[in-house]
């Protein structure tokens, strides 16, 4: 209710309505005096005006913090605070919570690559046809076009250059890589074997060829050497094939096109277009890792010119040393190389057999541990049984094969090839059977092995009077891997049909 000056020195309230002479809306009406000549009304605390009729805004100048909203009252206001801060103007934060994080939250991996933690730091598990701490660079292409081929960056190669790269078919023909300008080259797949063709355009082409096949579907390595006006072609680490001494050295200017997987359709190649036997198709298969002077080329950098080119082959590569099997549509474990170990096959294996226990026999690796091959007459886990093999095998009689104690002590027939059942007493026909192993050498005090399972047949089986027998074979130079580290390739006899044949 109003408060009114109604007469000089005497204050009373004022009833509704207000009398007359009482203006004032939210204030007092104070008369003039001898000092004041012109009476005026003074205002309730948070009104204002000529007659106190306007509510201010308090809001104007709040100190609400983080964000509040401020509400305006009479002669003042009032913070409304953001969840879980507090206080008259939201001045106090909400506690302060830990949440659990991992390597990965603040690591970002490209190319739809997926971060996984290895040994608490973060690892990007890179997909098929990609490598690099984050999965940046796309290193492998599919080639699947009539036309299609990428163009390289041929201001990289220099005078003395070395091209690698890594490639994988099951077709015999097609261009892998081109060099054009004054001196042609070209790296062709001709009848499954890497065909090396340069022409100085001032005598005929010179030609080499690869011993290996690589149309297995397989990678295999290529790696192309130009030093000291030499050409050099090797192919799965073998030996190299030379075309001799050149007239000149050959080199890629600056200006040189080189292509890799195919040809433009538009340029004139006469070195690549000589002869019947030319593959003027393109390659169908995947190129992996190539590399320009041990620079490994990104492809994503490399825009392909034509349809037909797409990133990956399907490949594995989170593998380190090893090669990967798939179990489910989008699961794959890890087979590893000998030495190593791990999920990933990135860590070195122990020898399991530095101190074993077996007694009478030798201790023969299997994964990360090992089994004991007992000598003759011995048996046990850790063949310190001794075995009477007389008397258990007096009774149990091995038509076609050689009576043997077990670990237990129970006898079994060891049947000759062709013959099997539980007494030898069953002749197989002659048939090969498919098994895929890893061939092994000894090298001194080394132990080497292939990189990878080698698929071999096996001849077993019965002829009568005759022997089962290879028919047809196959040799191939294989890359083997030794325990003190070397390296070396030998060419292995594969089996690839059997039947009978004459005992030798």
């Amino acid at each position: 209710m109003p408060v009114c000056w109604v007469g000089r020195g005497v204050r009373s309230d004022c009833p509704q309505p207000q009398p007359r002479g009482c203006p004032c809306g939210r204030g007092r009406w104070r008369r003039g005096t001898a000092s004041l000549s012109v009476s005026r009304c003074e205002c309730l605390p948070g009104y204002s005006g000529k007659l106190c009729e306007v509510d201010n805004d308090d809001c104007v100048a709040h100190r609400c913090r983080h964000g509040a909203q401020c509400v305006d009252a009479v002669n003042g206001y009032t913070c409304l605070c953001p969840q879980g801060f507090s206080g008259l103007l939201c001045e106090h934060p909400p506690p302060m919570v830990l949440l659990q994080t991992s390597p990965c939250d603040q690591y970002e991996c490209q190319n739809g690559a997926q971060c996984i933690v290895v040994q608490q730091e973060p690892t990007c598990r890179c997909p098929p046809g990609f490598a690099g701490p984050r999965c940046e660079k796309l290193i492998t292409v599919n080639f699947v076009g009539k036309d299609s081929y990428v163009e390289l960056a041929s201001a990289k190669v220099r005078p003395q250059a070395n091209i690698s790269l890594q490639v994988a078919t099951d077709k015999d023909n097609g261009i892998l890589l081109y060099k054009g300008d004054n001196d042609p080259l070209a790296l062709e797949l001709y009848q499954g074997h890497v065909r090396l063709v340069y022409d100085s355009l001032s005598s005929p082409p010179t030609t080499v060829y690869s011993v290996e096949t690589v149309n297995d579907g397989q990678f295999h390595s290529v790696e192309l050497v130009m030093l000291n006006q030499t050409l050099n072609l090797v192919v799965d680490k073998g030996a190299p094939k030379s075309l001799g001494k050149l007239q000149k050295q050959p080199a890629v200017g600056i200006n040189s096109p080189l292509y890799l997987g195919g040809i433009p359709t538009s340029t004139g190649l006469s070195a690549l277009r000589q002869g019947a036997d030319r593959p003027l198709g393109g390659f169908h298969g995947c190129i992996h890792e190539v590399r320009i002077n041990n620079e490994l080329q990104d492809f994503k950098a490399l825009p392909p010119q034509s349809l037909g080119v797409s990133p990956g082959c399907k490949s594995c590569t989170v593998c380190k040393h090893g090669l990967c099997r798939a179990v489910e549509k989008d699961s794959v474990v890890c087979e590893c190389h000998p030495g190593w170990t791990g999920p990933l096959c990135d860590q070195e294996a122990l020898d399991p057999c530095l101190g074993h226990s077996c007694n009478h026999g030798k201790c023969v690796r299997t994964g990360p541990s090992y089994v004991c091959k007992c000598a003759e007459g011995y048996g046990g886990a850790l063949c310190d049984h001794k075995n009477d093999s007389a008397s258990a095998c007096s009774a149990f009689k091995c038509h076609h094969g050689q009576c043997h104690v077990s670990d237990r002590g129970e006898p079994y027939c060891l049947c000759q090839p062709g013959f099997g059942g539980e007494h030898c007493e069953q002749e197989n026909p002659c048939l090969g059977e498919v098994v895929r192993e890893v061939i092994r050498r000894q090298k001194g005090y080394a132990s080497c092995a292939t990189a990878s399972k080698v698929p071999v047949v096996e001849c077993r089986g019965g002829c009568g009077p005759q022997c089962c027998l290879p028919t047809r074979s196959k040799r191939r130079k294989y890359a083997f891997q030794c325990t003190d580290g070397s390296s070396f390739v030998e060419e292995v006899e594969r089996h690839l049909e059997c039947g009978c044949r004459p005992c030798a």
